[in-house]
């Protein structure tokens, strides 16, 4: 869960929010069921962001992009260290 303070939004306005993921490589990585990604307003100043079931396959530092309304996105640095790598295996 990330937690994010929301400055200058009165109690009942409505919030346009839109979160990112890219991986390590620049892609966007996409939850894998509906419902993954809820983000939910506490105390009218916090966003509370809550993923489920987003595939970190890759090892490094994940992207998680926030933006609300017009406003540039904040961006939270999500590192991953993978603890079991797949084998690659050649075949001829």
């Amino acid at each position: 869960m990330i937690a994010a303070r929301v400055v200058n939004v009165r109690h009942g306005d409505e919030l346009d929010v839109v979160v990112s993921i890219l991986t390590p490589r620049g892609l966007l990585a996409q939850p894998e069921t509906h419902g993954a990604l809820d983000v939910a307003v506490a105390g009218g100043e916090f966003l509370l962001i809550t993923l489920r079931d987003v595939p970190l396959t890759d090892e490094g530092i994940y992207r998680v992009l926030v933006s609300v309304g017009d406003n540039e996105p904040t961006t939270f640095a999500l590192p991953v260290e993978l603890l079991h790598k797949p084998s690659r295996v050649e075949v001829h």
